[in-house]
């Protein structure tokens, strides 16, 4: 079902989505690439970038109806919870103000970038650490100073 969806909505994009497209494909000279409609994700958003974790929705009508508004608002959430950045515009302003949009794309691009970048580092930090820390030591079996007693030994024959 996806994959049917999909390719009804690639053969009717819009002039937004056209120039959109065109826009995001710019972006490939800095390592950013964008797929348009993917299937492989659920739910279904008009462009996706993983290396960035950012998703990118066209709307046409200004105004959803309370269902569609609340599809909308919940799609953003679950999306938002996978560590991705959802930006949603309106196909007029696109069509009429790409240079914004892509200001504002490229906003979140260089915050994503960083926020990527820093949980790398901090991951690379905490690995580090662990790899420099001393091996933990084994404490005497003694009985003594709040210690374990040793451990018992099975009698021969049960």
């Amino acid at each position: 079902m996806p994959d049917a969806y999909v390719r009804k909505e690639r053969l009717m994009q819009r002039t937004a989505e056209k120039k959109l497209v065109e826009a995001l494909g710019l972006l490939k000279s800095l390592g950013v690439t964008f797929r348009r409609q993917s299937a492989k994700r659920s739910p279904v958003v008009d462009f996706i970038s993983d290396e960035a974790k950012l998703l990118i929705e066209i709307d046409t009508n200004q105004e959803p109806d309370e269902r569609q508004g609340r599809y909308n608002e919940t799609r953003a959430q679950l999306l938002e919870q996978r560590g991705y950045k959802f930006l949603r515009f309106w196909s007029k302003d696109v069509e009429r103000n790409l240079a914004q949009i892509m200001a504002q794309v490229m906003g979140v691009l260089r915050d994503q970038h960083e926020r990527i970048e820093a949980a790398k580092s901090a991951a690379a930090t905490a690995k580090a650490e662990a790899a420099a820390a001393p091996p933990p030591q084994q404490s005497s079996s003694s009985g003594t100073d709040g210690d374990l007693p040793p451990p018992r030994r099975k009698a021969a024959g049960l």
